[in-house]
């Protein structure tokens, strides 16, 4: 097995950008690379993610045994071609001054694996010498097998640290120089590291890391010091205690993942699935609560630099309340604190308000950041985990709770009013530190500033399910469609009476929930959460190496859907044969992985959930066909994935009358249906409702025909509400409107 730790002398020599650098490289030439991140870090793994297309999985010498690294190790190596390590601060940095624990160096003797040393060698000569030696000599047991020297100058300057390290002695070769290159360099913020989607250009980016590291470093040395690796097997792999094992009922988490929401450990949605849970991905930002689900996972991540869009998202925030309220099963980190609160206070920014469930609200902070290792007891009120279990995590945070005693410092205790109990007795890894209260419980709802590793205490993630396995799905979904349909109907009596005051909406962007809504956002569907693909987005979907199907072959509409279920299959079987326009989206390596499918209609309820007929193992999302989601060519709208742009077209752009009569192809993005699909979703229905609808440009109509979609005459649509018309009209009558 080949296995290379990359680590550095200290933070920011540039470990992430060449260890990025070299898993693209590698998997340039053909290899299956692993992607490991030692340390707590979620950021890192993110950027290793986009080079390498799998996830990046966390191991750590202090939240993890030996041997539970080990397992972890070998359960994701086992298919990789190498695997790329990158450490945690110094190479011999850890929890504490007087030992290896939580190192880089103590895991990389774990492994057994050799150790590539970078080292920022801007200002440094001879002196790089005495570092390499040093480092060697500090620990003898371990294999520092080379040294990359970063920042340098020119080729003497590369010539003149070769020549002073191997003067020396030692044994630690000289791997190659990374000239020095401010447009590589991964900017860095408060809590580390720009995630990938924020950075532009992101595939020319990764391209450049990829030529300096082929450039200048010996990645034939790489690669064959990599195969020196011993890692030591395993005494015996034992079985996963899962539903696959034991039969089980299946139950649906939702698990919070977007822009806002990102920091999970893979390991912990792994162990989750293990004990019986079917993942289902949704964006907070984006996306209405999908149903059947009996709990909830709200990570971590940046909920403050999208409050405004969290906050807009009406429908979910209401949504999830009630889920919790009704006993839905809800376990929140840090961020997924934020968003239960009241509101979020971002800095230099209004406040916004998140779901509302606990009684207290947030604001962020410049200097008040709180981070380390940190241990957990569970406390006889939570009800989501056994009692007195231990289990191991970190906190890293920049905000602050406000109208809520602070208990210990960095936690938060008990509201007695609102019968909130206290989830942990937590204690800090510092010197001197005492246990002190942590996190609030209530119902089956446990949220706290700590993300805990449920690798520490598998038992945490099985105990998590089985509390799911406890919920009335049927009470909690219709708590959630309760919810939405009185914010729906609040926010259109909202919206009508702004109209009759004069107000007037004169854009589809208005259009939110069958109502009129003041807010330009619209919530988009998730896929039919019935399985998972391999999926190879950081933005808004794990990353997955299984595809795993659920125990039955239920089709689940959304939570707010005012549909039967034939209407369902009416507009399920119209999508099918009149060929509504749909968008393909590919993985970093081409492979098809997804298809959105457009339509139009009063309600995106109606039909943003529903599930398609099963003729293939592809997630398809039902969206509303707004006017910025179809493109005046095929060439306009690329595929959808975070790590890599859309192939060309093949046979380039076709012209409008053509568009629906091409053959579907390996890189085609879009297929247009005929023109009475047009006539009968969006003219018909408007003429029957006494509404002369505009002409519009669009592909289902030829160049000429019409204005522009982008022009400056905006469409009215949907007409405003009154007293016959207060409510969206039910599919039957878009679909079937004589």
């Amino acid at each position: 097995m080949k296995v290379i730790v990359v680590s550095g002398v200290t933070s920011g020599v540039g470990k992430t950008s060449l260890t990025v650098g070299l898993m693209a490289a590698a998997r340039r030439r053909g290899f299956k690379v692993q992607a490991f991140k030692v340390g707590p870090d979620f950021l890192d793994p993110l950027h290793h993610e986009v080079a390498t297309g799998r996830p990046s999985v966390n191991l750590d010498g202090w939240m993890l045994n030996k041997q539970q690294n080990l397992e972890s190790f070998h359960r994701h190596a086992a298919d990789a071609d190498i695997c790329i390590v990158e450490g945690v601060m110094g190479l011999f940095d850890g929890r504490d001054g007087m030992t290896e624990a939580g190192s880089t160096a103590e895991l990389a003797k774990w492994l057994g694996a050799p150790v590539l040393l970078v080292m920022d060698c801007w200002s440094v000569a001879r002196s790089a010498a005495a570092m390499v030696k040093g480092y060697q000599e500090f620990d003898p047991d371990l294999n520092l097998a080379g040294v990359i020297f970063n920042k340098i100058g020119s080729k003497a300057h590369t010539q003149w640290l070769t020549e002073a390290v191997q003067a020396t002695g030692v044994k630690t070769k000289v791997f190659g120089g990374i000239p020095k290159d401010d447009s590589i360099v991964i900017k860095e913020r408060y809590l580390g590291l720009h995630m990938p989607h924020e950075m532009s250009a992101l595939q020319a980016h990764l391209a450049k890391l990829a030529d300096l590291v082929e450039a200048h470093l010996d990645m034939e040395q790489v690669f064959q010091t990599a195969a020196t690796a011993q890692v030591p097997p395993l005494p015996g792999r034992k079985k996963a205690t899962g539903h696959v094992q034991n039969g089980r009922q299946h139950v649906r988490i939702g698990v919070a993942k977007d822009d806002a929401f990102a920091f999970y450990y893979n390991d912990n949605l792994r162990l989750l699935e293990e004990a019986g849970a079917d993942l289902i991905f949704f964006s907070p930002i984006e996306d209405c609560l999908p149903v059947n689900l009996a709990g909830l996972y709200l990570g971590g991540g940046y909920p403050e630099k999208y409050a405004q869009e969290l906050s807009k998202n009406r429908m979910l925030l209401v949504a999830v309340k009630a889920f919790a309220e009704a006993g839905g099963v809800v376990y929140a980190e840090c961020g997924g604190l934020i968003y239960l609160s009241q509101s979020i206070q971002p800095i230099q920014e209004p406040p916004a308000s998140m779901a509302g469930l606990f009684p207290f609200r947030t604001q962020m902070t410049k200097d008040k950041m709180k981070m380390g290792y940190i241990e957990v007891e569970t406390q006889q009120g939570c009800n989501l985990f056994p009692p007195h279990c231990k289990a191991r995590g970190h906190v890293y945070h920049y905000s602050e709770i406000l109208q809520e005693k602070v208990v210990g410092g960095f936690a938060n205790g008990r509201h007695k009013e609102l019968e909130w109990e206290t989830g942990y007795q937590a204690t800090m890894q510092v010197p001197g530190a005492e246990a002190v209260a942590e996190g609030y419980t209530w119902k089956n709802v446990l949220a706290s500033y700590v993300h805990l590793h449920f690798g520490s205490a598998p038992q945490l993630a099985q105990s998590l399910v089985d509390s799911c396995r406890g919920v009335d799905l049927n009470t909690v979904n219709a708590a959630a469609a309760r919810a939405c349909h009185q914010e729906q109907h609040a926010a259109a009596a909202a919206e009508q009476q702004s109209i009759i005051h004069g107000g007037h909406m004169n854009s589809l962007h208005g259009m939110q929930n069958g109502s009129l809504h003041p807010q330009p956002h619209l919530p988009k569907m998730m896929s039919v959460p019935d399985f998972a693909v391999p999926f190879q987005s950081s933005s808004l979907y794990r990353p997955s190496n299984l595809v795993r199907h659920s125990a039955d072959d239920t089709d689940i509409p959304c939570a707010h859907s005012q549909l039967q279920h034939q209407q369902q299959q009416q507009f399920v079987q119209q999508a099918h044969q009149q060929q509504l326009p749909r968008k393909v989206r590919y993985d970093p390596d081409g492979r098809c992985v997804a298809v959105d499918v457009f339509a139009q209609s009063y309600n995106p309820a109606d039909y943003q959930s529903l599930s398609p007929q099963r003729t293939s193992s592809l997630p398809i999302f039902y969206k509303p066909l707004k006017h910025h989601s179809l493109p005046t060519s095929p060439l306009n709208d690329v595929a959808e994935h975070s790590s890599m742009e859309a192939p060309p077209h093949p046979q380039g752009s076709y012209p409008p009358s053509q568009w629906s009569q091409q053959p579907q192809h390996q890189h085609s993005q879009l297929v247009y249906p005929q023109q009475q699909l047009h006539q009968q979703l969006y003219q018909q229905p408007l003429q029957q409702l006494g509404q002369q609808p505009q002409q519009l440009h669009s592909p289902f109509q030829s160049p000429g025909q019409g204005s522009s979609l982008h022009g400056s005459q905006s469409p009215t649509y949907p007409p405003p509400l009154d007293a016959t018309h207060s409510a969206a009209p039910p599919m039957n009558a878009i679909l079937h409107p004589n």
